[in-house]
């Protein structure tokens, strides 16, 4: 007798819906996509996110959803990421004050944020 199979999951139709999510700032439907993918899809779908999309989605969801989609990330990725974040001065992910701009322009994954303000010093 055999077992049935798993559905398997359709990747690039996973990816495009969370891409439409994170265009239409629609916070249920990005966290419903990550519910579809486990660890491994979670960590291949962030990395194929351009930064911008990656700055857009954790704008969209609570800081404790994107904590929770942290979690699903390998922890090298996860500090590009929340190092990307705090580039952007977005507060609710930082966890101490950052050092010092390097630059006075804005990192240009912070383009067109509305968080995002770069004024002369």
């Amino acid at each position: 007798m055999t077992e049935p199979v798993p559905p398997t999951l359709d990747f690039d139709a996973l990816l495009e819906r969370l891409h439409q999510a994170i265009a239409e700032g629609d916070g249920p439907g990005i966290l419903a996509s990550f519910a579809e993918a486990d660890a491994d899809d979670t960590a291949r779908i962030i990395d194929r996110l351009q930064p911008e999309d990656r700055h857009k989605l954790f704008e969209t969801v609570s800081p404790q959803q994107g904590a929770d989609i942290l979690e699903q990330v390998y922890y090298f990725q996860r500090a590009d990421i929340i190092e990307e974040l705090r580039s952007c001065s977005r507060p609710s992910v930082r966890t101490r004050p950052s050092p010092p701009a390097r630059s006075s322009q804005p990192s240009p994954i912070c383009a067109g944020s509305s968080s995002s303000s770069a004024s002369p010093p």
